[in-house]
Order: C-alpha cells, then sequence, then structure tokens
C-alpha cells in the first residue's frame, strides 16, 4: 500500500512541475488577462478536487480489502 502512496505524490510532484513550467510564460500576463487568471483558479480547484477524489478511491480500496 506504501508504494501507491509514493506513487501518488511523484504523480503529484510532476503534475506541479508541469503545470509550472506551462503556466511560466503566462504568470507576467496573468494580472492582465482576467479569463487567463480564472483558469489558473478552475485548474488548481480541478487538482485539489482530483487529489480528493484519489485520496477516497485509496482508503475505498483499503476499507474494501480489510472487508474481506
Amino acid at each position: 500500500m506504501e508504494k501507491t502512496g509514493n506513487r501518488v505524490e511523484v504523480d503529484k510532484e510532476a503534475r506541479q512541475k508541469l503545470t509550472e513550467k506551462d503556466m511560466l510564460h503566462y504568470k507576467e500576463h496573468q494580472d492582465d488577462n482576467k479569463p487567463l487568471k480564472n483558469m489558473d483558479k478552475q485548474l488548481k480547484e480541478m487538482d485539489g478536487d482530483y487529489n480528493v477524489m484519489l485520496m477516497e478511491r485509496i482508503e475505498s480500496k483499503k476499507q474494501l480489502k480489510a472487508k474481506f
């Protein structure tokens, strides 16, 4: 089970680096560009929601495995 947890952390770090790298070009214009700023907020919310769903899935698997 710890391997899955480590994989989640590695995936999360990879996504963070990708997001930071891709958004780096737009950061200087982000204050001027309101739709881009809103999109950035949505991406952060979606990333948070994805992490919550992933953790819930892992927890459900643990509970199911413990049940049987």
